[in-house]
């Protein structure tokens, strides 16, 4: 029963637990190891997703601000 669950979670119980953890205070860099799986392998990329969404949106929000500076000129 053990090793279904670790098979699918993917990883350890406490590494999902501290990856969980990690992306909650805004850290998205993870070392994607090869034949992730499972919950571990979702979590990878949930975390790549967020990591880029966040940078679009940053990017957009500096792109605005530069338009708006323009605009006042």
């Amino acid at each position: 029963m053990i090793r279904q669950l670790t098979r699918q979670l993917g990883a350890e119980p406490d590494e999902v637990a501290r990856m969980a953890a990690a992306i909650v205070r805004g850290s998205f860099d993870f070392e994607h190891k090869k034949g992730a799986s499972g919950v571990y392998a979702a979590m990878l990329d949930m975390s790549d997703k967020l990591k880029n969404s966040f940078a679009e949106v940053a990017a957009k929000g500096e792109e605005a601000m530069r338009e708006a500076a323009l605009a006042r000129k």
